[in-house]
Parts: structure tokens; sequence; C-alpha cells
């Protein structure tokens, strides 16, 4: 898959999806299995915005297959400084994030002659891909039953 395209791919899913997880997966019993599965706080800081305008556009994801493609919930939060914080209740699991920093608010990714982007990108675990989006295991993380906080930069 070229680059160009990767890319097209990841920003498209981030702005497809614009709600956190939806309100009928958290804090619901699982069929068949012992006691409800809860919700936790998901706190997630964003570091790295050097011009303080803009908007941040996250996504997070909890299917290896379909990463940087359909996230489960996303969110955008206007930057204000060199520091985002976003919150998003989630089921405990496994999960990865891309974030872009959209500096001129225009909802699209700007990229260079060749592809590739322009405006500050960031994945969980500060993960990088070589020619395009990192995998979903370089950047993915473990959600247990009690909030966790992370951090990660756009660069």
């Amino acid at each position: 898959m070229s680059t160009s395209i990767r890319w097209a791919g990841l920003y498209l899913a981030m702005a497809w999806a614009m709600c956190v997880l939806p309100p009928e997966l958290a804090g619901q019993e699982q069929e068949g299995a012992g006691p409800p599965v809860t919700a936790v706080m998901l706190t997630v800081t964003i570091r790295g915005a050097e011009m303080g305008e803009g908007l941040m556009r996250i996504a997070i994801f909890d299917d290896p297959d379909r990463f940087t493609e359909t996230p489960s919930a996303s969110g955008v939060v206007p930057v204000n400084g060199g520091e985002v914080i976003w919150q998003v209740e989630v089921l405990p699991g496994r999960y990865a994030i891309a974030v872009i920093h959209d500096r001129d608010r225009n909802g699209e990714l700007n990229r260079n002659f060749i592809g590739m982007p322009r405006e500050p990108y960031g994945f969980s675990n500060d993960a990088r891909g070589r020619t395009g989006p990192p995998s979903f295991e370089d950047a993915s993380f473990h959600v247990g039953d009690g909030p966790l906080e992370i951090e990660l930069t756009v660069r």
C-alpha cells in the first residue's frame, strides 16, 4: 500500500468518528460472563503542540486489523498551548491511539508533494512507522480495570 494512501486512510478514519465510546458498551454486562465489565477512565496527555493553536484530532483503536481505519472512539480538542489533555472511558483491553495536530483547523491533514504529512502527528508509545503509520503492535498499550494515564508526543 502506498504511503500517501496509508496516511489518507488514517486521516479519514480520524475525521470520520468524532464521538466517545458508545454508551451501550460502557458498564454493560457481557452475556454469559461473570460480573459486569466496567469502563475505566483513560487520560491521554499530548505534548509537542509547539504552535498553541488549531485542533488535536484524536482516535483510539481496539482492533489490530482496522488500525488507522476504524476508531472505536475519537475526539477533537482545541489546542491552547503546548499540551492537550483528552479523557475517554474505555473497557479494559488493548488499544492504540493516533493523533493529528490540525494547526489550521481546515479538517485536512496537510501533506507535501509526495504525500508525507506537513502537520504534526503522533501515536501511543511514541511509535513511528518507516513509510507510514506504525503497526498496532508498536503503538498498543493495555488498559486494566483501573484508570490509566498515558503520554504521547506529536512531531
